[in-house]
């Protein structure tokens, strides 16, 4: 029979007391339920259990909406809170109190900035301002077991952090004084760098949540530094810098062994499984619930099922009204056709798109760049034109317009809207991979014309 775990009463100087301590029966919940932990080296697993094993005895849990409290959630919260802290000696979220922990997402209502209560909203965890810090098992038990883009733990405890030193700016009182003025710079710099690539659908390194605001911004990185920490050095490395500063600890040094990513892996595809079925069942008792529609299709799409996630966007057209929200499902569900080949269906759900609300920039490029694939390079360059005039900022508009003048032997207006591409977005290769293919024309084009005089 495996020890139960300690069930200390608080104690505000107890930290250095009790590092050291961890019941061995808890172990195996860290081990099994928190796969990061095995990315620690020796020393840094030794601070993760002191830190996780302070924060069991010192704080309060309580599990709300019926969930029973036990030793493996609270442990396995614990120790993904205490990977926060591993290069922090001696700090323990002092004030922290309690941790509720729901059994799923919950409903949540705040007040706005006029004291004006808002809608309730539906929430994976939540760090409430001077108060506990509130979190979903059903999340924060995925989270611990994967390496993937989010993990609410670390999410909620950062705000909590952040609280702690200074709201405005959500820079946490670890930030060394000398870097405040960096650190608003970079932050405030780089999220509305965020805002500006998820508005027009760039892939980014951050979950696009983090344009949200400062503090959203501040939790999200948080995440990413720990989750994704090599990408995150070379796409934010001012960012990734600071984070360094702050949590005093450097994840990109950490390899990622072959077996803990196979383990993820795996974890990623389970859990997609169950989303799926807790999709399922929510939609079996609310059949107009369309964000269930909306998670089922993506975690069909992670599984590879997408017949599975064009039911999904199926009904999610039958139950939305016209106007813009319907053209954006469209443009997404032509996504999906675009991918698995079928031409004429993703250009056909674009057509609709436009008529839904004609000055759809993203829908008018799109279909341009599918009709110069079908050849029609005419009506391509007819959309691709109206697209850019539509908006000016759109590097992909911009590298689609490039591939059609440079397939008419239009080179030079074909390189000037591939440059203007990278600077718009200098990380996307294929735009670097275009500018390539239009030199190589532009240089065989002389070189005939030299050949022949």
């Amino acid at each position: 029979m495996r020890r139960q775990c300690s069930s200390a009463p608080a104690n505000r100087r107890g930290g250095k007391k009790l590092a050291g301590t961890f019941p061995v029966g808890c172990r195996h919940f860290v081990e099994e339920g928190v796969l990061y932990a095995r990315l620690l080296n020796p020393n840094e697993q030794a601070r993760l259990y002191d830190v996780a094993h302070v924060l069991l005895a010192e704080k309060t849990w309580e599990g709300c909406a019926g969930l029973e409290m036990t030793d493996e959630i609270r442990t396995v919260i614990a120790a993904q809170a205490a990977l926060l802290l591993l290069g922090l000696d001696g700090y323990y979220f002092d004030d922290l109190e309690t941790v509720l922990v729901y059994p799923g997402s919950f409903l949540s209502a705040e007040e706005d900035e006029l004291g004006i209560n808002r809608s309730p909203e539906m929430r994976l965890g939540e760090a409430l301002e001077g108060g506990p810090v509130a979190i979903s098992w059903w999340h924060a038990r995925w989270s611990g077991r994967r390496l993937g883009d989010v993990n609410v733990v670390l999410h909620e405890f950062a705000h909590h952090l952040a609280e702690q030193g200074d709201p405005r700016s959500s820079r946490p009182p670890f930030v060394d004084a000398s870097l405040s003025g960096r650190w608003d710079r970079v932050m405030r710099r780089d999220r509305e760098r965020l805002a500006e690539d998820d508005d027009y659908g760039r892939p980014t390194v951050l979950d696009p949540y983090g344009a949200t605001d400062q503090h959203e911004f501040f939790a999200v990185a948080t995440e990413t530094f720990f989750l994704k920490p090599v990408a995150l050095r070379d796409r934010h490395p001012e960012v990734y810098e600071l984070l360094v500063a702050c949590y005093r600890q450097d994840p990109a040094s950490r390899p990622i062994p072959p077996e803990v990513e196979e383990s993820a892996r795996g974890a990623e595809e389970e859990h997609s499984r169950h989303a799926v079925q807790e999709c399922t069942v929510a939609l079996s008792a609310h059949p107009d619930y369309l964000e269930a529609y909306h998670d089922r299709a993506a975690h069909r799409l992670a599984l590879g099922d997408e017949a599975g996630a064009l039911e999904d966007y199926a009904a999610i057209l039958a139950r939305t009204a016209d106007g813009d929200e319907r053209a954006e499902m469209l443009y997404d569900r032509a996504q999906l056709h675009d991918e698995a080949g079928r031409m004429a269906e993703a250009i056909a759900d674009l057509t609709e798109a436009l008529r839904e609300c004609p000055d759809y920039a993203a829908a008018l490029a799109q279909r341009g760049h599918l009709l110069a694939s079908e050849g029609d390079l005419t009506a391509a360059l007819r959309d691709l034109d109206a697209a850019v005039k539509m908006d000016r900022r759109d590097d992909l508009a911009r590298r689609w317009r490039a591939e059609v003048h440079r397939l008419a032997g239009r080179h030079e207006l074909a390189l000037r809207d591939v440059e203007k591409a990278i600077r718009l977005y200098e990380h996307d290769p294929e735009h670097h991979a275009e500018r390539e293919r239009i030199r190589q024309a532009m240089g065989e084009k002389n070189s005939a014309t030299d050949e022949h005089g």
